[in-house]
């Protein structure tokens, strides 16, 4: 027997170090698939009844609503998400939530973001790069959490704005479930809305969903919230043209499978091949000012962070 093959024989039954060692990188291969597993595959059930909003715009069959149903992690964690905001609801002052990805966080307005009352992180790659610091925050999304609200306030009206003249008027038409009662455009409609704000007739719904590029829709969030009158406003990225276009713009799998990036680069490569490409790359290379950013702002638990004006 060549001397390398006794030498690994006696180390496996005498549990040397190179037997340990090789046991240890077992392991933890073997811990790291599991996680991975879980993360996608989620087996915990829960029980829940959903209204015709969540069915319809998640893509969900009423027929689940009445049995206990296995849910993506991702789902799970806006119902969390949903629930919190309907119980951080004040009168007198609305509630600004808005959501980050590694390619808006980087445009932002920091002040803007340190008025905000809840940031969620919207994007798994985001979520890696925060890791790495050891701030272990769950996803969550204007398509995941936004519906899940609704069914917990059913009876809150809803001002859609954004997106190109026509677009959020195509969404109120398409969903009818959803009690629309205020649609415009995010160019001259807002334009329009904000201008007229000091006007006394001006009355916002209970809810603001507002659809525009990073920087400029946590911009008029907070003005439409400075405002009053809302209870709660959204900043929703592309989710109204997607509400327009499609009852379900990502089909549930890909949700559970985290593979959202993809769908979206396949269905719009001239808008969104770059941001998973290169603006990844520069997201990674500039990790620590997202760090930082991140940092100005006070964590929620797993859920997301709050703005901090105090923060220096």
């Amino acid at each position: 027997m060549p001397l390398g093959s006794l030498g690994a024989r006696i180390a496996s039954c005498s549990g040397s170090p190179t037997s340990r060692d090789s046991s240890r990188g077992l392991r933890a291969r073997n811990t790291l698939a599991t996680s991975w597993a879980h993360w996608c595959f989620p087996t915990r059930r829960i029980s829940s009844r959903r209204s015709s909003v969540e069915c319809r715009v998640l893509g969900m069959s009423k027929k689940s609503t009445s049995r206990e149903d296995s849910l993506p992690v991702s789902w799970r964690h806006g119902q969390r998400v949903g629930q919190f905001l309907r119980d951080s609801l004040r009168d007198g002052s609305p509630v600004c939530v808005t959501w980050l990805n590694h390619w808006s966080a980087l445009r932002v307005d920091e002040q803007h973001l340190r008025q905000v009352d809840f940031v969620g992180v919207d994007g798994t790659f985001l979520q890696i790069l925060l890791r790495v610091r050891g701030s272990w925050v769950g996803r969550s999304s204007a398509d995941l959490v936004i519906p899940q609200f609704l069914a917990m306030e059913p009876e809150m009206t809803i001002g859609l704005i954004g997106g190109k003249p026509g677009v959020a008027e195509a969404a109120r038409q398409r969903h009818p479930e959803m009690n629309v009662v205020l649609a415009v455009d995010g160019y001259e409609g807002v334009g329009e809305l904000l201008g007229n704000l000091s006007e006394s007739e001006t009355e916002l719904p209970d809810m603001l969903v507002i659809g525009m590029g990073a920087g400029a829709q946590e911009r008029a969030a907070l003005q439409l919230a400075e405002f009053g009158g809302s209870k709660i406003v959204f900043t929703a990225g592309g989710w109204i043209d997607q509400l327009a276009s499609h009852e379900q713009y990502f089909p549930p799998l890909l949700h559970t499978l985290r593979l959202g990036w993809l769908w979206r680069i396949v269905h719009e490569p001239k808008r969104l091949l770059r941001r998973y490409t290169v603006d990844a790359l520069y997201a990674t290379i500039h990790a620590p000012a997202l760090w930082k950013l991140f940092g100005h702002l006070r964590a929620i638990d797993d859920l997301g962070w709050k703005g901090d004006l105090s923060a220096k």
